[in-house]
């Protein structure tokens, strides 16, 4: 069977969903990767698939939207795939145009990986387009997945045509890179409270800062890069950048506490690989941060809510009892192995 995947946002967790997705299919099929470059995209990114996966760059930005669709739908038209999954808002749209130019017939897959009329960055009324935008599109066919049951709930308003498969993550690998690397901290006294991701306005950096200004006593770490990186100001914030995936693991083991500010997502990877970690989580009271918090942390809907959850970590004790509960949590929810699976028996490979 031939899959042509389309990603615009070919980074951070879309990009470990992909390389674990691309990579499980292989076996008895054609994967083609149409993909858009980002600041956030590894420099040697093809080292993290099989060397059989064929790679077609693209510009997918809304602003060449015409030009992409008509590109993408000779892709089609030339190597008439049997199955065609777009990722990311962006992608959704011009992969459906292009779907609709090139009269494909196929199977057809969206995975938002987070809605684009749930920004808050955007004006009510540039919301309220994207949202008819979304409900106009999901008439050109195909299935909407939600990687969130939050996410669910919003995609059911837009389209019944809609299923759920929460994102994973591949314990077998996280387990293998984890022997590699030094995972010891070596200030076990100070308690470091970290996150992964891009600086920009989605991720919340000012609530971040604010809650860090609250506790000059606790080390806090961004993993990440962004515009809005001038917003983490406080003397006890430290800014990684982009760091390579060992690297990443690296800081992450130490953290104690995985914290989530962002203000809307679809089911954030950084997130289950904490819980894998037995990190207690604390995340803002948004779409798909929800979702990962089961008796394991806390969800927080004002910084008073950030602040008092903090206050009640500082307890070693707890903050291990809760992190036990992170890891089963992960184990009955958010195993790539079942997330695979359903996705070969979506794609009727099973």
């Amino acid at each position: 069977m031939k899959i042509i995947q389309v990603v615009e946002c070919f980074g951070g967790g879309v990009y470990s969903f992909l390389t674990d997705l691309c990579n499980n299919l292989v076996i008895g099929n054609e994967i083609i990767i149409i993909y858009s470059q980002r600041e956030e995209t590894p420099k040697n990114f093809k080292n993290d698939f099989d060397p059989s996966i064929r790679f077609i760059k693209l510009d997918l930005s809304l602003i060449n939207w015409i030009n992409a669709s008509l590109k993408l739908a000779k892709i089609i038209k030339k190597e008439k795939p049997a199955v065609i999954h777009l990722h990311s808002s962006k992608a959704g749209f011009i992969g459906r145009i292009a779907k609709f130019i090139s009269n494909y017939r196929g199977k057809l897959f969206y995975n938002p990986h987070g809605l684009s009329f749930l920004r808050l960055d955007l004006s009510k009324k540039i919301r309220k387009i994207l949202f008819l935008a979304e409900y106009f599109l999901a008439k050109f066919g195909g299935i909407i997945i939600a990687v969130s049951n939050s996410e669910l709930n919003e995609i059911k308003k837009i389209s019944t045509n809609s299923i759920l498969i929460n994102n994973g993550v591949n314990i077998d690998k996280l387990e293998k890179e984890l022997k590699s690397i030094n995972t010891e901290k070596t200030d076990t006294k100070q308690i470091i409270v970290g996150t992964v991701g891009r600086i920009v306005f989605q991720k919340n950096p000012k609530l971040f800062n604010e809650i860090a200004k609250e506790f000059p006593d606790f080390k806090f770490i961004w993993v990440g890069d962004g515009d809005l990186k001038s917003e983490l100001i406080e003397d006890n914030i430290k800014i990684t950048g982009w760091l390579s995936r060992k690297n990443t693991l690296i800081e992450m083991s130490k953290f104690d506490i995985y914290i989530q500010t962002s203000l809307w997502e679809g089911l954030p990877i950084s997130i289950l690989e904490a819980l894998y970690l037995k990190k207690p989580i604390i995340v803002n009271n948004a779409i798909g941060n929800i979702d990962t918090v089961q008796k394991n942390g806390f969800i927080c809907s004002s910084k008073t809510d950030f602040l008092k959850a903090l206050y009640f970590l500082k307890n070693k004790n707890v903050r291990e009892n809760l992190g036990k509960k992170s890891f089963e949590y992960l184990n009955l929810n958010f195993n790539a192995k079942d997330t695979l699976k359903k996705y070969k028996k979506l794609y009727n490979l099973i």
